[in-house]
């Protein structure tokens, strides 16, 4: 018989008895994986969106008051990686799950956007109108967070985007910044 015969014995026992201690304390060190983004369930956009982005728009020069600027009644598939990455590196993949969810608007108060509810943009008919197209609320990939994307455009043509930061307020959400997109 060999003479490390009965040391590699103990050297396998101790190493069986202590693997999965070791494992156990190595996995319970790992810190849990973030907790995936939050998005509003809602069952159709708050006018407080709108009125949020009528005052940028405003701020923009776009949507000066008493005039009229369309805007699809429905949420549209506008959200894409692409706009998502301009955000900010991104620190996690996101799912893009469109929801086709109506949109509240409101002309009340001083200074409010004149909204004109359409069913779609068509450019053939609002070629010389300011169309604005919202997407339902989609994840951050860059942080813990939401938002939708904006699509303003001139009938269709030379569109300007923004992404409007939802922030969780208790039980609600509220608007955080709406900033200009460039990709």
């Amino acid at each position: 018989m060999s003479r490390h015969g009965p040391l590699r014995r103990l050297l396998r026992l101790a190493a069986r008895l202590l693997a999965p201690g070791l494992l156990a304390a190595a996995c319970a060190s790992t810190p849990p994986p973030p907790p995936p983004p939050a998005v509003p369930a809602w069952d159709s956009i708050p006018a407080g969106i709108t009125g949020a982005l009528c005052q940028r728009l405003q701020m923009d020069g776009i949507g000066t008051i008493g005039a009229d600027v369309a805007i699809v009644k429905v949420t549209q598939p506008i959200a894409s990686p692409q706009i998502l990455a301009s955000l900010g590196k991104p620190k996690r993949s996101v799912n893009i799950a469109h929801r086709a969810l109506p949109i509240a608007t409101t002309t009340t108060g001083t200074g409010a956007c004149a909204w004109k509810l359409i069913d779609a943009l068509d450019p053939s008919r609002q070629f010389d109108a300011m169309v604005v197209e919202l997407s339902s609320p989609v994840a951050n990939p860059s942080k813990i967070a939401a938002g939708m994307v904006a699509r303003v455009s001139l009938g269709g043509t030379h569109p300007s985007w923004y992404w409007i930061e939802l922030i969780p307020r208790g039980e609600g959400w509220s608007v955080g910044r709406i900033m200009p997109l460039a990709f």
